[in-house]
């Protein structure tokens, strides 16, 4: 079954929330109602730096780039998918990276 894009917006959500919990990076959700977009921005919590954005839409006005309001769904939820997939890259992804000593 296909995802709504309440719930792919909800996952996102709990994702960045998740992150943010674990303690190695710092995840911020804007929600701009008003653009229909949702963007994620992710920075290390320790020194704030390699900051990274994902900016998805969850809305368009009808007409939107001349798609039809199937189109402009479909293309929707594609982009939340996507920014899904990237916000759940952080989930195990350390901070800094891990060092080997010589042996």
């Amino acid at each position: 079954m296909k995802p709504t894009i309440e719930e792919l917006m909800l996952q996102i959500i709990s994702t960045a929330v998740i992150i943010a919990l674990q303690g190695k990076w710092h995840a911020s959700v804007f929600l701009h109602g008003k653009y229909g977009s949702l963007d994620v921005y992710v920075c290390e919590a320790e020194s704030g730096e390699k900051r990274s954005h994902s900016g998805a839409y969850f809305s368009h006005h009808e007409g939107w780039g001349g798609f039809t309001p199937d189109q402009s769904a479909e293309h929707c939820l594609q982009s939340l998918k996507f920014q899904l997939a990237w916000i759940q890259g952080y989930l195990d992804m350390p901070a800094a990276p891990v060092l080997e000593a010589a042996a």
